[in-house]
């Protein structure tokens, strides 16, 4: 049996359902940016390229699926700085993106969907099993709260690092560590979970417990198999029927 005592979740596709929320907004973003240009269609597809936005599909080895705000931004800004005459520099861009980015959060904010009908549920039994929780996403702080506030699980996590107030983004171990260090645990008491490559790779520079993806944010089995300890649907099949960890289940295997 595996003497996991600690999760650590990644927050969009994988407690919080990605596509409801951000490729909307994203879209919109991009719209606000391009504005009148005559050669708008072509920018605007340029633009959504570089970050992995193909339509409402979401590549999962792109940026906006793995990347943080700043990561989006940056492609963003080289993208509309060869298009046009930029005025603002990078870093007045970036902050310009995050405080947008926080408006349409709030604009968007009744499309905020979990990734499982009982994901509340799911967390209480986490809780009840003594399982300490803590949230790593490549999120803004701001975006972050509103989006937990909003889903009603915000109580389940005093640990929640966030990109923009964390020195190392994802997959560095450090993120990990700290977690561990917060609450006195060793990483291979850990289990990381995420839809991402980043998230799995986190999990492995860490030397985590576990690397267990879902199905359901922007990746599919193929990328995330060679990097899995466990491939899931979503966090709701953390728990099997007989309410048994699914890594304690010896009727489950490995990927």
């Amino acid at each position: 049996m595996t003497s996991i005592k600690a999760i650590l979740f990644d927050k969009d596709g994988t407690l919080m359902n990605f596509h409801s929320v951000w490729v909307k907004a994203m879209h919109e973003l991009l719209e606000n940016m391009v504005g009148n240009n005559p050669d708008r269609t072509t920018i605007l597809h340029q633009l959504a390229d570089s970050i992995g936005l193909h339509g409402s599909q979401v590549a999962g080895d792109g940026i906006l699926a793995g990347g943080t705000m700043e990561d989006v931004s940056e492609a963003l800004f080289h993208i509309l700085q060869r298009q046009s005459s930029m005025m603002e520099t990078v870093e007045e861009f970036k902050a310009n993106v995050s405080n947008k980015m926080v408006e349409l959060t709030k604009k968007y904010v009744t499309d905020i969907h979990p990734t499982s009908d009982n994901l509340s549920f799911l967390l209480e039994q986490l809780k009840e099993k003594g399982i300490t929780m803590g949230i790593a996403t490549a999120d803004d702080y701001e975006t972050t709260h509103i989006c937990l506030e909003y889903l009603q699980i915000k109580k389940y996590f005093e640990f929640v690092v966030t990109a923009d107030r964390f020195p190392h983004k994802k997959p560095h171990p450090s993120v990990v560590h700290a977690f561990c260090e917060h609450y006195n645990l060793h990483p291979n008491e850990v289990a990381v979970i995420g839809d991402t490559v980043v998230d799995l790779s986190l999990a492995k520079n860490a030397g985590a417990g576990l690397a267990i993806g879902v199905l359901s944010g922007t990746s599919n089995r193929r990328q995330l198999e060679p990097l899995a300890d466990y491939i899931l649907p979503t966090v709701a099949d953390l728990l099997t029927e007989q309410k048994e960890f699914i890594w304690n289940d010896t009727s489950k295997s490995l990927v």
